[in-house]
């Protein structure tokens, strides 16, 4: 029996001969060839243990992590799979996991990962030795085998506490506690990227540190649509004497920030506009809505791209208009329009100065066809049924967890979201981010309008 140590770098499904191609080795230039092969003799133990066996390196193959995978000496066809054993002992400084995170991520890396969009990589590492050590790190990137690697710093150290080694969800719950990498534009276009880590540096010696348990993903970028939105702010008078209301550039500036951010989308295509309010404050955003319906009709009839999103921004100073969307398509609409208010009320947990962000994004999403989930007060709308408990992210902190690149033009870090912590945009509750579920099925209407 033959054991082939390595990391998979390419699989290949094919309709006839081997069921499957697998390219296992040290790098993409440097591979053995397997296969595995579902035979008309097979029983159904035969096949359900070949699939298992696919499903455990096609899984390993995306996060990266190391197999020995066992054939016999005078042939390639693949007899068992496992994933090499990690030695503290040897290595005391391990790699607990690699996550590629644009918005909401698995330790899988289940969500697809949107082209142009930005991106951190997060290393989660754990020093089993003492004391605790602090670390700095470099990742390597390339996007084809023959390419020259592009090194990429990390953006902060690490203090690895040994009291919290392999305890990965108290470093994904911290920005803080993990090694982050934000990736060059250039390194998320359309196709695949590979990832392995350069170096890990003790900051206090200087010197090099070896990391066990190593893994070198290899993910793919792929393409999404932009988001199309004009958003108008309407101006409304009010009060005696009479003031003028209206939102502010922040108002503005960070519902763009926000939905590229959030939203699972490489560009946003905006524009911007103040229109007077045809109706008498304190009006509904019903009577906004009709009057963006027809501001829209008559732009598209000019020339706008008919896949833009009209959204009506309306601030609080005067009073509070609750915010809703003219219907919620089943299919693609992008003809339905939104309106919502805005104001620098923090609600107990949004402190960036609107909070006309996320409720944007929530009103938007409907016109995606997105759904009330049914969480804190609202109905429930989504007969989908959301996936997670009480419009959380995820049901686990090991599970789904969301993650907020930062906009440094506006002075926003980057912040990890627990997954148990903060709840899907559609859902009434605080702390709100787009779960995957919402995530996917946005990008989705993105994709059906745009066809």
């Amino acid at each position: 029996m033959a054991l082939t140590t390595g990391f998979v770098q390419r699989v290949t499904l094919l309709e006839s001969g081997p069921t499957a191609c697998l390219w296992i080795g040290p790098s993409a230039t440097s591979t053995d060839l397997l296969f595995i092969v579902v035979r008309s003799t097979d029983t159904d133990a035969d096949i359900a243990f070949k699939r298992t066996m696919l499903a455990l390196l096609v899984d390993a193959q995306v996060t990266g992590r190391q197999v020995d995978v066992g054939h016999d000496d005078s042939s390639s066809e693949v007899t068992t799979v496992t994933t090499t054993a990690c030695d503290v002992v040897a290595n005391p400084v391990q790699l607990d996991a690699v996550e590629v995170t644009q918005a909401i991520q698995h330790l899988s890396l289940a969500v697809p990962l949107v082209a142009g969009k930005g991106t951190v990589v997060r290393l989660y590492l754990s020093h089993y030795g003492s004391p605790g050590i602090t670390v700095r790190g470099q990742i390597s990137l390339r996007q084809q085998p023959a390419d020259p690697p592009v090194i990429v710093d990390s953006v902060n150290t690490v203090f690895l506490d040994p009291a919290q080694a392999g305890d990965i969800p108290a470093k994904r719950n911290d920005a803080s506690r993990s090694l982050n990498f934000p990736l060059p534009d250039v390194q998320t276009a359309e196709g695949p990227l590979s990832i392995t880590i350069a170096s890990v540096t003790d900051v206090a010696t200087n010197a090099p540190v070896a990391v066990g348990c190593e893994a070198r993903p290899i993910v793919w970028f792929h393409f999404t649509p932009p988001l199309r939105v004009r958003v108008l702010g309407m101006r409304y008078v009010q009060g005696a004497p009479p003031v003028t209301y209206l939102p502010t550039d922040l108002d503005f500036d960070l519902l763009l920030s926000w939905l590229g951010r959030a939203y699972p989308v490489g560009q946003v295509d905006s524009s911007l506009a103040l229109v007077t309010a045809t109706a008498a404050p304190p009006f509904g955003c019903g009577d906004i809505n009709a009057q963006l319906a027809a501001i829209r009709a008559l732009d598209v009839a000019s020339g706008q791209d008919s896949l833009t999103h009209y959204y009506g921004l309306v601030s609080d100073g005067g009073f509070f208009m609750r915010g809703c969307a003219a219907g919620i398509p089943s299919t693609p609409a992008p003809e339905t329009v939104a309106s919502g208010p805005t104001g620098p009320a923090t609600w107990g947990w949004d402190f960036d100065g609107t909070y006309g962000d996320w409720y944007g994004g929530h009103e938007l999403g409907h016109t995606y066809g997105r759904l009330h989930p049914g969480f804190c007060g609202e109905t429930q709308d989504d007969l989908n049924n959301y996936p997670y408990d009480n419009g959380q992210l995820g049901s686990s902190d090991d599970s789904f967890a969301g993650f907020d690149v930062g906009d440094s033009a506006r002075g926003l870090p980057m912040v990890a979201l627990q997954g148990t912590q903060w709840h899907d945009v559609m859902t009434y509750c605080n702390f709100q981010w787009l779960s995957a579920y919402t995530y996917q099925g946005i990008r989705q209407r993105l994709l059906d309008e745009n066809a």
